[in-house]
This record gives structure tokens, sequence and C-alpha cells, in this order.
């Protein structure tokens, strides 16, 4: 599909559009052209109606901010400059309501290099396709300027970054050429530190939270005006209390437990010092993993409390470099009695996937292989009942009917899962869908906290355009509709004004009379149908 001729020459792309910023309703695609122009990026979800977000100024480089964007819900994007297309549609997948939803992340380290070893690394990223990849440092080799931004970071990764959102922590060769100006300039990020700068961040993707720390300011590396180094601890720990995550993942390219060389207690002090402020930190917040670089190699903790190795049946936090995102160099150290896993023999990166109560983690290597696997289980505080009342509203009409699914649940971090049919499960605790055809159609709802489940069958009843109830219109067992007779669902709406983030009736009120709340308040806001999305 081609635009209007808006330029005499067709645009190409010196950096490929890549994905950064990516929210429960939102994302930014970052691109820059070979030739100033006006550009575009039109996108939208399953069969909804394309939206196009724009660029009109004639510039080079272009953020495209997608806005109006479902939580959960997968898009497929085109992006548009000077007359052509400058990239074929994409895919990319928004962030779960925060504290519900399975998680799917990456992290990779001391990667950018631009060499084979870095882009087999990046291949395998995008065979699993993770909701979202974090770094840990070192984006940038050698020096972090703009050349090798473009050459040893994008090139290498260029189709995994315009499917996979990238979220960066920086380390000291990002540093190197401008104090990080370049990877400033390049990156759209979160900018919730208390200087609103970008440098350092924390991230909530369903029921985790990443806090990224901008280490090479904490052990005194840079004399940037924006290092403060005391403001940065007590922001990561106002950071850590707050988040009311199950989950809690902080990354710090400096490492904190390591068997290379900066490792060494006598080479690195600074790394002994880091660790001996944030170790507290992070014990009293409940973190879970923390994930680091700058040793090229990959070697993972026991669960440790403190700087020993945690007693069984203890809460125990999990270290891990992940530094072999492109090359593998020696270990300079013993075997400590806190190493679970060693492994300097393969470049790869760590796919960690939560569920519930349980983190599990690969590392898989540039071949494809599992180098290392681990689990970790963290049971919820509270086994508390789940209590589940869902509705549909209207739970009966006329085709073509739109019907918007609602819960109330509590607790209200359990999360909620919809089967319409087989292989057809969606996540929240709303989602709008429109039935074509006539017919009975019974939806199951499952809410589920740690291993306390509820679950409930709602049914929608949708009659023939005239009016008349479909003759023995259920369809079979599972859910699935007559042939036609379902659109997908649009994913995952935000709560009305006043309601927590997941959409639910505040605290204190019983289950039903939540949900009852909710339904008039729908109700009053609008006496027709839902218009289709």
């Amino acid at each position: 599909m081609l635009l209007a001729a808006g330029s005499a020459q067709a645009a190409k792309a010196i950096n490929r559009p890549y994905l950064q910023l990516v929210t429960p309703d939102s994302a930014v695609v970052v691109f820059r052209a070979d030739t100033a122009c006006p550009a575009q990026v039109r996108y939208a979800a399953g069969t909804e109606a394309e939206q196009v977000a724009s660029s009109p100024q004639a510039q080079a480089q272009h953020e495209i901010r997608l806005t109006g964007l479902k939580p959960g819900t997968e898009y497929r994007y085109t992006v548009e400059a000077c007359g052509a297309v400058l990239e074929p549609e994409k895919r990319f997948r928004t962030a779960p309501v925060p504290g519900s939803g399975d998680v799917h992340f990456g992290a990779i380290g001391d990667f950018g290099k631009g060499t084979a070893a870095q882009s087999s690394v990046a291949a395998q990223i995008l065979a699993q396709r993770p909701d979202l990849l974090f770094t840990v440092g070192d984006n940038i080799y050698d020096d972090g300027n703009e050349t090798e931004f473009t050459n040893n970071f994008l090139e290498p990764m260029g189709a995994l970054f315009t499917e996979v959102p990238v979220f960066p922590a920086f380390g000291n060769h990002d540093y190197y050429a401008d104090d990080l100006a370049t990877s400033l300039k390049n990156f759209v990020l979160p900018a919730n530190n208390p200087r609103g700068t970008e440098r350092y961040y924390s991230v909530d993707w369903g029921n985790v939270h990443v806090a990224v720390l901008d280490s090479i300011c904490l052990v005194g590396e840079t004399n940037n005006p924006e290092c403060n180094i005391e403001e940065q601890f007590t922001w990561l720990d106002s950071d850590l209390r707050a988040s009311k995550a199950h989950w809690k993942v902080v990354i710090s390219h400096n490492p904190l437990f390591s068997g290379g060389k900066y490792g060494d207690p006598q080479g690195h002090p600074e790394n002994v010092a880091l660790r001996d402020r944030l170790i507290p930190i992070f014990e009293r917040n409940g973190v879970d993993l923390v994930l680091s670089g700058d040793d090229h190699l990959y070697e993972r903790s026991k669960p440790m409390l403190g700087t020993q190795v945690a007693p069984d049946g203890t809460h125990g936090i999990t270290y891990v470099v992940v530094g072999n995102g492109a090359e593998e160099r020696e270990f300079t150290q013993p075997v400590s009695p806190w190493s679970a896993k060693r492994d300097n023999q393969h470049v790869g990166y760590l796919d960690v996937r939560v569920k519930g109560d349980r983190m599990e983690a690969r590392m898989i290597g540039g071949d494809g292989g599992v180098h290392d696997s681990f689990t970790l289980v963290k049971p919820y505080a509270e086994e508390t009942p789940v209590q589940l009342t869902a509705a549909a509203e209207p739970a009966q009409g006329n085709a073509p009917l739109d019907v918007l699914f609602i819960t109330d649940v509590q607790p209200a971090d359990a999360s909620v899962t919809w089967t319409f049919g087989p292989g057809e499960t969606f996540s929240g605790t709303q989602v709008s869908r429109r039935f074509d055809a006539p017919g009975t159609y019974p939806v199951q709802v499952e809410a589920k906290r740690g291993s306390q489940v509820a679950t409930q069958v709602v049914t929608v009843t949708v009659n023939a355009s005239d009016g008349t109830t479909p003759p023995g219109g259920t369809p079979p067992p599972g859910g699935t509709p007559p042939p036609g007779g379902t659109t997908p669902p649009t994913g995952v709406t935000p709560g009305p004004a006043g309601e927590g983030a997941d959409g639910c009736a505040a605290a204190g009120g019983s289950v039903a009379a939540g949900l009852a709340a909710l339904v008039l308040w729908r109700r009053r806001r609008a006496s027709r149908q839902l218009p289709r999305r």
C-alpha cells in the first residue's frame, strides 16, 4: 500500500523503526529516514478499523506515538514516509493491566558489538517473542556514539526491535562518547525518577515491577550534573516500597555477585560498596531477582540473604550476570559457595516467563540451546479465597450485538482469563466482543490468585435481527459459536474513573455490590449498544 506521493524521492530507513515506551494504552515508534519528510504509522488490532498517527513535520528523525490502545492486546502497524512504505507490517503486544496477566520478558547484556554472535542471539530472542526486552547495559560498543548506535546496536537487532520493545539500562561504554547523550537522544523511556530524566526508571508489566538503575552514577564513574547518588538510592527505596506487584526485579549494569573480574573485591571495591548499599534496600522491599552485566559471561547465584546463601525456607534474592550477549570471557575467580551456575562458553540471553506465583527462566544461547534454567516460587502472602462475579452487558439482544464482559473480583490482584472457545483466551477484568450471528454463547471466566481459583460461565443470547429467538441456538460444548458468529474480542478496556487500575470496585463493599455499581455506571454512561471498535 502506497501513500500519495509526498516527496520526489522515496525514503529509506537509516535506523529501522523500533518500539519504545510500550504501556497498556500507548506505544512509540522511533525511526530515522535518509530524507526529511512527513511520516505516519497505520495501526490496528484484530478486525478494528485502522488508525493513523502522524509526524507532520518534514524531518528525518521521527518519534510517533500510538494512543488509544487496549491493554494486553496484539497490534499490527505499518510505517510510511515520503510517499512509500518504510517498514512493512509488524506486530507487538501492549502491556497488560498492572497486576494481571502472564508476563514474558527477556534480558541481554554487553551485546552492542555488531557481530555475528550478537545477531545469533537476537534471532533466538525473536524466535521466543517476549513481550519486552530489558538490557543490562553496554548496549553500544565501543564508545556509545551515533554511528555505533546505528551499526552496532540497531543493525544487528533491527528485526527484533520492530516487534519487541526494548527498555535499556546503561553501562560504561554507553557513557564514553558523550556522557550518555546519544542514548538519551535515541531512546524514549519512562521519566519517573525525581529529576524527570530517563537515566534510571521503573516499569510495570502485569504483576512484575522492574527498577532499572544508573549504576555508573552510583559507583561514581560520571560527573554528569544529573547524577545524584543519594537521590537515586532514596528513589529506589521508595519506588520498590510503593510497588504492589507480586514480583520485583532490579537491573544494575555493575554486578553485585560475579566470578569475573568485576566481582573481584580487590580490583573493583566500588562494586562491593554498591552491593553493601543496595542489599538492605532489596531485602526490606521484597526484591526477587537482580540482573547485571559488565562481566562478559553468565553466572547465577543461589538465593541469597545478605552476602550468604539463604537458608532453606527463607526468601532469598537470586543474582544473575547476563553479560554474554555477544562474547564470553574467562572467569577470574574460583567458584564461590554462592554460585549455582557458571557459563562462559555460550553467548545468549535470559528468557523469563512469569505466571502467578512462579517465575521460570532459561538462558538460551545463540545456538538455540538451553544452557541454564531455574524456577523461583513466591507464594502469595495470604491464600485468600477468590471471589468472582461476572456479567455481560447486555446479556441479550439482536444481532449484531456488542457486549462488554465485566468482572468484580476479590482480591483485586487476582488474574482474570476469559475463554470464548478453543484457542480463544484473553486476559483482563473487562473484554468487549461483537456477536454477529444469532445463537446462545456460553463464555467461561476464571479468576486466579496463587492456588485459589474461581470460575463462572456467563451466557449471551443473540436474537435474529427481527428479534426472534434462535431455535436451538446453543453452540456445542466449549463455547464454539456458529460459523461467522463472532468477531474477536477487542481486548481489555480500562475501568471508569474513580476505580482502581484493574477496573474493580473499591474495596469495602461486597463483590456483587461492586459489580452492580459498575453495571449501573455503564448503563448511565451509554443507553445504547456499544459501538464497534
